[in-house]
């Protein structure tokens, strides 16, 4: 008897836990009920803002016209506006899309070309932008005082003022997003800002001489931007590269690609570091036609000077690649043969590999024809015409000069815990200055070597591996297409399961009754 209670309370609590679960689930489906979602068609703005206006908390409007005109639509509460590939042409002097004072918006898919402010978010919380293409006359995507918000896979082109302006915001994300010929600056971070994250972009052509590609500036005295992370984005052919003119704490920019422009980096006479946390680390500067990193401005003296980790410097006309006030690390180029007739370049710190850095296209000059090796992870490969024994002319970047003599290729047997580069086999290694410092190569046994680069450097504590990390822990979640479909498709196999584990349990049970 006592053993038969047992099992019943064992059920009784197994029943209990099975009806909960039920609960469970019917209540997240009722959350996520796809009837709450509203189609627009051919209404005007004021019929549109009055669907906004009515609509439910979390409902999904979605815009199925092709085109829509002078829209400016204010959004205040929680609604998710989507778009199926229509386009706003809006010539008022209202944004298309005003956000004020309200939480979670998420904007979606459109085509906007827009004379104001394509968006424009205010004094609100968890806003979402994915996906746009924009064009505007004045900002693409403006945000001022927002507390968590994504700017993902959007394409803004041709904006007249700026492609995205953050002020005085806080866990921003900015990724994957293509910036492309803004008349002034791609992305503007104005005020005291906090937690913002630029990451994987595309910056092609924006601005003029005295623009740049990233713009961090302060609107007074007292503003500070804190815990700034700009991580491996492509800025080629913008008019400067990064400007920093505001006071910062943990400023990161590492393996960024800075292509031509004029600057690469510039600390400008706004800039004053709080904190001795910054990290110009592993970034690629190449063919820019004034300094790569400039502080000549700067209040450098604070907080133990400039002192910036090591980076890939290769030819800037005129000017040199670094401003006297900072002191740098330089990342050596060095070639070795990986096979018959091709070769790898890799990069060196202090004699130690590296496959940190920027990824970008190296310039190889072989035999007077030039070709692009594609860096990534800190390695590129290329080949080198003929047979061996014959000797070809490399030129690595724009003036590493080197005289390469094709040898018979056999595969180096791999050799645990060796730190340094080398060429186990004997094959063809050199290395130069990544500034295009003084190469001497000489010829021995038909083999190539080198002189490193005269260069002074320093190298500061921080990895770029830490700073990636502290990058990863202020990224603001963004909520996937991937997670919501499991969530719905979720419901039904949950409750299959259920019922599976029922008829298990049960199982006993069941078969006596079926005897019964």
């Amino acid at each position: 008897m006592f053993g038969g209670g047992i099992v019943i309370k064992n059920k009784l609590i197994f029943a209990s836990i099975l009806l909960v679960l039920i609960m469970i689930t019917l209540n997240t489906a009722s959350a996520e009920d796809p009837t709450n979602t509203i189609y627009i068609d051919n209404q005007t703005n004021n019929q549109i803002q009055e669907i906004i206006d009515t609509a439910e908390n979390g409902s999904t409007i979605i815009f199925n016209s092709n085109q829509y005109t002078n829209l400016n639509l204010i959004i205040n509460h929680s609604i998710n506006i989507k778009n199926n590939q229509s386009t706003i042409y809006s010539n008022t002097s209202q944004p298309v899309f005003t956000i004020i004072n309200t939480n979670n918006v998420t904007i979606e898919n459109f085509n906007i070309n827009s004379t104001s402010d394509a968006i424009f978010a205010q004094n609100s919380r968890n806003i979402g932008i994915y996906n746009n293409n924009i064009s505007s006359k004045s900002t693409g995507i403006n945000l001022n005082r927002i507390l968590y918000a994504n700017i993902i896979h959007n394409t803004l082109t041709k904006n007249n003022n700026s492609a995205i302006t953050i002020t005085q915001s806080y866990n921003i994300q900015i990724s994957n997003n293509t910036i492309t010929d803004t008349t002034k600056d791609g992305i503007i971070l104005q005020g005291s800002n906090n937690n913002i994250n630029i990451t994987n972009n595309q910056l092609l052509r924006n601005g003029i001489y005295t623009n740049y590609a990233i713009n961090l500036i302060s609107t007074n005295n007292l503003d500070k931007q804190n815990n700034i992370y700009i991580y491996n984005n492509n800025i080629t052919d913008n008019g400067n590269g990064i400007n920093v003119n505001v006071a910062t704490n943990k400023l990161n920019i590492t393996e960024n690609a800075i292509v031509r422009g004029a600057k690469g980096v510039n600390l400008d006479q706004g800039y004053r570091k709080t904190d001795t946390a910054l990290y110009i680390d592993y970034n690629a500067f190449v063919q820019g036609s004034d300094l790569c990193i400039d502080a000549r401005g700067s209040i450098y003296e604070q907080v133990g000077g400039i002192r910036v980790g090591y980076n890939w410097f290769n030819r800037n006309n005129n000017n040199g690649f670094i401003c006297p006030k900072v002191s740098a690390g330089i990342l050596q180029s060095n070639i070795r043969q990986i096979g018959d007739n091709t070769y790898q370049v890799y990069f060196t710190a202090d004699g130690n590999e590296v496959n940190t850095l920027a990824n970008f296209n190296l310039r190889v000059k072989v035999n007077g024809k030039i070709g692009y090796s594609s860096i990534t992870n800190g390695q590129g490969t290329f080949t080198i015409p003929g047979d061996v024994g014959s000797s070809s002319n490399v030129i690595i970047g724009d003036n590493e000069d080197l005289t390469v003599t094709v040898k018979q290729y056999n595969k180096p047997s791999p050799k645990p815990n060796n730190n340094n580069p080398s060429d186990n086999s004997g094959n063809s290694s050199t290395s130069g200055s990544g500034s295009g410092g003084s190469v001497s190569p000489s010829t021995t046994n038909g083999q190539v070597s080198s002189q490193t680069g005269s260069v002074s450097s320093s190298s500061v504590s921080a990895s770029s591996s830490s700073s990636s990390a502290e990058s990863t822990s202020e990224v603001v979640k963004t909520l996937t297409y991937d997670e919501d479909s499991f969530r719905v498709i979720g419901i039904p196999g949950l409750l299959i399961l259920i019922l599976l584990a029922i008829l298990i349990y049960y199982n006993e049970d069941i078969k006596k009754a079926i005897k019964k």
